[in-house]
């Protein structure tokens, strides 16, 4: 019986789960995306929100935490809706 259930779990499709450091990751690789297609610097993007330059390239590298008020800038800064960088 323990072995059944042992298959049964290993046979869950585990691609319809994404862990948290994978979702981060792709949030930020949203983010930086972005970034790029509006021809922001690091710099700009910072300057404009009243943040240092380091602060937003540590948040942008997955070292600070993003926070929702930081999403929330960061898309309207991107002209975008904030759900668009959760894709």
């Amino acid at each position: 019986m323990l072995f059944f259930c042992i298959i049964l779990i290993l046979n869950i499709d585990t691609d319809k789960f994404i862990s948290r450091k994978k979702m981060i990751e792709k949030v930020l690789n949203r983010i930086k995306l972005e970034r790029f297609k509006n021809g922001f610097s690091q710099e700009f993007v910072a300057n404009e929100l009243k943040i240092s330059q380091s602060f937003y390239s540590r948040v942008e590298s997955g070292k600070n935490s993003l926070t929702l008020d930081l999403l929330l800038k960061l898309a309207a800064l991107f002209g975008i809706p904030p759900e668009e960088l959760l894709k």
